[in-house]
């Protein structure tokens, strides 16, 4: 009888946390307040499909809670299904920054002294943030004034000393629309003395050890609650506030070195990173409400490192072409080609709020692995975990029964299976066992020609062992060579002989020595000694030429220019060398017989 080994059987619980990421929420209500309207639309990704952003709805009620119910309204017209009851909040009221901390990102303090430490320095950036929402800002977002209008007014008022107040506008603007943007204004820019608060901190740098870079940002409190009221009373959960600043940084994959231009309504923004780390950021206010293209191209040049592969430009729609127009022709020529944040969609997003409403959707619902980072401002608590919610323990029960029941009956099928399962196995482990043993035995005559042929090998082996003996040898030989060579050459030279250079032959079987003698007596003498030490080493001097011609230093002399080759190779075979560098231009002659070179080196004594 044979003997049955039963595997253990039991639940592999992990298996059941993988379930839990089913439960996390693929679809949320993302929104852009641009101070003049409030734009929305649903940002879905689920197992089965991949990220996509719905079509956009606007209001433009003054008032949070009827613009988040008209923007709720026309989304649902838009679609069948129902809507998701999280939402997050994109405003240019956040103001955001790159702050440098004395907090270890793996080691941050409790979130109070957090909060606090970021309030500290996001104080001042807020009140300067809350300074955009000027009165010709507001009239020519909500479509009441014209660019060119409002620079014309602005521009005449700067011109002649004259505030920017409702009476400058009141010449293009009807009043009632004038009352309008100046209640909304006062909304605005309502003070607050808290400030909610959100960071991140980034990977420690390879030069940070006391102080380290944090992303920030903070909102005031009282437009975090406001905005909060004002969704819950439409029965969604307001859950993050994100700055508009860098909104879409998360559709931008981490490469070596990259920059982004984000040009949005009354600011615009330059940020620069290294891989999934932000090193720089600037924030630049617009003139007249729109990004000029050479204070943008200017500013791009002071902040562009010398090894950026990318240059990113989110833009609105009319001022993309003009903006990436001048990006081109002021930094194509270095190779960047300046493309907008796609993140994974295979087409540009339609414009700049499509990009921000992207970025901070796939932030939110975890799809940023392989983006930037941001450092988002909670809103509000988040809502206490089913377990706890008592009106739901019933229902829990009647769940954990049914799912218990169906638990057990899949546990006692797989053990059916798995037992007939090894009965199976262990009929075929029989059958593999006796092909095995008559492999085995194929095996051992293929072993015994493997020995043969290893003894072959071995004897092969021991012949290039043999060659690798003579070839060391000669090896060892040419180490000595060339130090002995250069310490002859220290023994023979003279006071008045320079050497320039000692080059080798192809083919090794000689050297070329280049140098300068001050007169050719000295020239001759050294080659004579040079010769005579060369003995030892059977190596001679052949090919003498002295060249009347300057040296280094400026001075009259010879060129000199001598080989050096081995004692036993013939007297009219040159090595495999090419012929010697010419001398310098203007200054070489051509080679003078012996006696010509005594007469000249007479007269020149003579002269002497």
């Amino acid at each position: 009888m044979r003997k049955l080994n039963i595997p253990r059987i039991g639940i592999d619980f992990k298996q059941f946390k993988k379930l839990g990421k089913l439960s996390k929420p693929g679809r949320v209500l993302v929104f852009e307040e641009t101070g003049t309207g409030l734009h929305g639309a649903v940002a879905s990704c689920t197992t089965s499909s991949a990220f996509a952003l719905g079509a956009t709805a606007l209001s433009s009620a003054p008032d949070r809670a009827v613009a988040v119910g008209e923007v709720l309204a026309q989304l649902k017209s838009q679609s069948r299904k129902r809507l998701p009851r999280t939402a997050v909040l994109l405003t240019p009221c956040a103001a955001g920054a790159l702050l440098s901390l004395p907090v270890n990102p793996k080691k941050p303090r409790p979130a109070a002294q957090m909060a606090e430490m970021v309030r500290w320095e996001l104080e001042e950036l807020v009140v300067q943030q809350n300074e955009l929402w000027t009165l010709g800002a507001l009239l020519m977002g909500r479509g009441h004034l014209s660019h060119e209008q409002r620079r014309e007014l602005e521009s005449r008022a700067q011109a002649e000393g004259r505030r920017l107040n409702a009476a400058l506008y009141g010449e293009v603007v009807a009043r009632e629309h004038l009352e309008e943007c100046l209640l909304l204004q006062e909304q605005l820019t309502a003070g607050d003395e808290e400030l909610a608060t959100g960071w991140f901190g980034q990977a420690a740098g390879e030069e940070e050890e006391d102080s380290f870079s944090w992303l920030v940002a903070g909102v005031g409190s009282g437009l975090c609650d406001g905005w909060a009221r004002a969704f819950k009373k439409h029965g969604v959960f307001l859950a993050r506030i994100y700055p508009r600043t860098g909104a879409c940084l998360p559709l931008i994959p981490p490469e070596a070195d990259w920059l982004l231009v984000d040009a949005g309504p009354e600011q615009w923004s330059l940020f620069l990173g290294r891989g999934r780390r932000i090193e720089a950021m600037r924030l630049k206010p617009c003139a007249h409400g729109r990004a000029v293209a050479a204070e943008v191209v200017e500013a791009v040049g002071d902040l562009l490192p010398a090894l950026c592969n990318r240059l990113y430009l989110s833009a609105p729609g009319d001022q993309w072409p003009e903006l990436a127009a001048a990006l081109d022709r002021a930094y194509g020529r270095r190779g960047l080609r300046v493309t907008p944040p796609l993140g994974d969609s295979p087409q540009p997003l339609d414009g700049d709020r499509l990009a921000a409403l992207s970025g901070v959707a796939r932030h939110h619902l975890g799809l940023g692995g392989k983006g930037m980072p941001m450092a988002p401002i909670v809103a509000q608590p988040p809502a206490p975990p089913l377990w706890k919610r008592r009106d739901l323990w019933p229902w829990m029960g009647i769940g954990l029964i049914v799912l218990s029941l169906g638990v057990l009956d899949t546990y006692f099928r797989i053990q059916g299976t798995r037992y007939q399962d090894e009965l199976d196995r262990l009929d075929v482990e029989y059958a593999t066992k006796m092909q095995l043993k008559k492999q085995a035995e194929e095996m051992a005559a293929e072993a015994r020609k493997a020995q043969a042929a290893l003894a072959a090998k071995e004897q092969e082996l021991r012949e290039a062992e043999r060659q690798r003996d003579i070839l060391d040898n000669v090896i060892r030989h040419r180490q000595e060579l060339i130090p002995g060579l250069l310490q002859v050459l220290g023994e023979s030279i003279g006071e008045l002989v320079l050497l320039d250079s000692l080059e080798e032959s192809a083919d090794r079987k000689g050297f070329y020595l280049a140098g300068w003698a001050l007169t050719d007596t000295d020239g001759q003498q050294f080659a004579n000694t040079l010769n005579e030490q060369l003995q030892p080493w059977k190596f001679r001097v052949r090919d003498v030429k002295l060249i009347r011609a300057k040296g280094r230093l400026g001075l009259d002399g010879y060129q000199l220019s001598i080989w050096l080759t081995q004692a036993s190779a013939p007297a009219d075979n040159k090595p495999g060398v090419t012929s010697p560098p010419p001398a310098e231009k203007g200054t070489a002659k051509p080679a003078q017989s012996k006696s010509v070179q005594a007469a000249r080196k007479s007269n020149a004594r003579g002269s002497r």
